[in-house]
């Protein structure tokens, strides 16, 4: 197989497939649909250990959340340490983060606010 055909799909290919080593790092917030109040996830690091830190809005509740992660087949798992879990829709392209659960979308870039990465 061509060597450039496998590095332009390499990225695609780690999104489709689910590697958690695609969401490692930090993420911040950059669009939501309907609005942020009522889905978005921002100040978001996924470490290799499997924990999570991030400030999430559900539904107008805002909390800094702590917790595991998993990420497998397009789906991400969210197990804040409050208890309970959220499983959401991922897509995940190079810089790119996108969260949905149902209707609603979140739109997240990789780094930290202000192109650190």
């Amino acid at each position: 197989m061509n060597t450039r055909l496998v590095l332009a799909l390499a990225p695609l290919l780690i999104g489709l497939t689910g590697c958690q080593g695609s969401l490692h790092g930090d993420w911040h917030f950059v669009s939501a649909q309907p609005n942020r109040e009522t889905f978005s996830l921002d100040n978001v690091a996924f470490r290799p250990d499997g924990t999570y830190s991030a400030l999430t809005c559900f539904d107008g509740r805002v909390q800094q959340e702590n917790g595991t992660w998993d990420f497998s087949m397009g789906k991400l798992r969210l197990r804040p340490q409050g208890g309970g879990a959220r499983a959401l829709t991922a897509t995940v392209t190079l810089d790119r983060l996108e969260l949905r659960r149902g209707k609603d979308l979140a739109v997240l870039r990789k780094g930290k606010r202000g192109g650190t990465r």
